[in-house]
C-alpha cells in the first residue's frame, strides 16, 4: 500500500474512494464522460441540463478532477532493431508487467480479492475432477 498511501490524497480516498468525486455514482458518469469522445462543448452542454443536477461541474473541472485521481503504470515505447532493413526503426509499445501487477495489488478495490495461496477448483460436486 506504500504507493497507494504516497498519494497526495490517500488520506481522502480512505473514507471515499472516489475522491475527488463524492460517489461511485458521480464517478461512474465522470468516467463516462471522460471516455465518451464528446466534444469539451458537447460535454458542457450535458453538465449544463437539468436532469444532470447532481453532477454541477464544468468540462474544465471536470479534467482538473480526473487529474487528480491516480494514475497506473505508464506506456513505455523501445525501438527494435531488425534482421532486415526497415525505412523506419520499429517501436514496440509497452507497459511493465511487474509494474502493473503491483498496481492491480495496491488498489484499494482489490483488497481482500487477491490470494496467493494456490487453491484447487472442481468441476463437479462430487469433487473428483480437478480444473486446475
Amino acid at each position: 500500500m506504500d504507493a497507494f498511501d504516497a498519494d497526495p490524497f490517500s488520506s481522502e480516498r480512505q473514507h471515499n474512494l472516489f475522491y475527488p468525486f463524492s460517489s461511485g455514482a458521480e464517478w461512474k458518469f465522470a468516467s463516462w464522460l471522460a471516455n465518451s469522445g464528446l466534444s469539451m462543448a458537447a460535454i458542457d452542454k450535458c453538465l449544463s441540463l437539468d436532469v444532470v443536477g447532481f453532477f454541477s461541474l464544468s468540462t474544465t473541472t471536470l479534467r482538473k478532477l480526473i487529474e487528480l485521481l491516480p494514475s497506473g503504470p505508464r506506456w513505455k515505447c523501445r525501438s527494435v532493431k531488425t534482421e532486415s532493413p526497415t525505412r523506419r526503426a520499429l517501436q514496440v509499445f509497452y507497459r511493465d508487467a511487474i509494474e502493473c501487477l503491483q498496481h492491480l495489488i495496491h488498489l484499494p478495490s482489490n483488497n481482500g480479492l487477491i490470494h496467493f495461496v494456490p487453491e484447487k477448483i472442481y468441476s463437479a460436486a462430487h469433487l473428483s475432477d480437478t480444473i486446475t
